[in-house]
């Protein structure tokens, strides 16, 4: 089992499956990755290599708010 973005996935699960388990990414969201880093999205995650795992991690946390940077802006606010 793997974390990405705070998500769990399951070693053979496909990439896109994997992908919309992060917060704030659909379905249309994930193939938009997959098509972004050039892989297949039936890929299974224990099939990718620890490069594009962290090209996965780059491209989501660039283009993407995920759901633990959420929870600490509702927080922070919260507290003020």
């Amino acid at each position: 089992m793997s974390y990405i973005s705070g998500a769990r996935s399951l070693p053979n699960e496909q990439v896109i499956i994997a992908s919309t388990k992060m917060g704030g990414i659909g379905p249309k969201k994930a193939i938009q990755l997959c098509y972004r880093l050039g892989i297949s999205g039936n890929i299974k995650m224990n099939e990718l290599t620890k490069y594009q795992i962290d090209q996965i991690e780059q491209i989501i946390a660039q283009d993407h708010v995920v759901h633990w940077e959420l929870k600490r802006e509702n927080e922070q606010t919260s507290n003020d």
